[in-house]
């Protein structure tokens, strides 16, 4: 994202939310989906629906949905979507970005760590190579504290696809002491001493070049993962492991029949039988 675009930010204090699903609670799975309609900036209402779903599954899986996100009992499935949001007059060639403020009880010194870590296996996200990794301080270092995953992928569509697919763009930390007020941050962390605490923020923005910007769909979704402890690692499932022995295993087995047949005729020409006869 260009930081010398100019930008607008929708004040989400005035937000009025409901929720849209029945809370689900069970020893399977706890998930629960909120919308808001109306959001409010310099005193102008702006139409649109934002919605967010927190899913937990106490047991190490992949979400239902692309781009199948790997669940675990220390994680949270966070998914967004931003449908039909209006934009300023003159803003005719607009993009839609999410401003994330982290917060860690590591020291005010330190600073959190964005990572890109590569993946041979799409299996379950097709065409998408990269887990982008953010871990607090002590995560990184002692393997506890905190860690956000998402692939750089997001969705114009509400039925997800390769089709549907756009690129997902991070910016770069911003070192603040400022948390929203009224933010669930500013209340879950209101008896801290919050000038001693880590505070940085960025910025995730969707599009590709020549997609016709945000009004041409007026549709994005997202999800990324949120969690304590050590990011889940992904591994080769048992299909993959039997397709990669099948591609290489059928060529070497072609290759050693054709040498034993190239050798054993060899030794029938050297040796040629002598026939018996009366």
């Amino acid at each position: 994202m260009d930081d010398r675009s100019p930008r607008r930010e929708y004040d989400l204090r005035y937000l009025s939310w409901s929720r849209v699903r029945g809370l689900l609670n069970s020893s399977q799975e706890a998930m629960i989906q909120m919308e808001a309609y109306r959001f409010k900036f310099n005193n102008n209402w702006h139409s649109g629906t934002i919605s967010v779903k927190l899913d937990l599954i106490p047991r190490r899986d992949y979400a239902q949905d692309l781009p199948h996100l790997i669940h675990t009992a220390n994680s949270t499935l966070v998914d967004i979507s931003l449908a039909n949001v209006t934009t300023w007059k003159g803003y005719n060639s607009s993009r839609l970005a999410l401003g994330m403020c982290l917060l860690s009880t590591d020291g005010i010194d330190d600073t959190m760590r964005l990572s890109v870590r590569k993946s041979l296996d799409d299996e379950h996200t097709p065409g998408v190579f990269e887990i982008i990794e953010i871990k607090t301080p002590e995560s990184y270092n002692h393997g506890d504290g905190g860690f956000l995953q998402f692939r750089p992928v997001g969705y114009t569509t509400k039925e997800r696809g390769v089709t549907s697919s756009t690129n997902v763009h991070i910016s770069s930390f911003n070192r603040t002491s400022r948390i929203p007020k009224g933010s669930t941050l500013d209340r879950f962390y209101k008896y801290y001493d919050v000038d001693n605490l880590l505070v940085q923020s960025l910025a995730i923005s969707f599009g590709e070049s020549n997609d016709g910007f945000y009004n041409a769909i007026n549709f994005t979704s997202w999800s990324f993962m949120i969690g304590y402890g050590v990011p889940p690692a992904e591994g080769v499932s048992f299909f993959v492991i039997m397709i990669i022995t099948i591609g290489l295993g059928i060529p070497i087995i072609l290759g050693l029949s054709g040498i034993l047949y190239v050798v054993v005729r060899r030794c029938r020409q050297k040796n040629p039988r002598q026939r018996l006869t009366e």
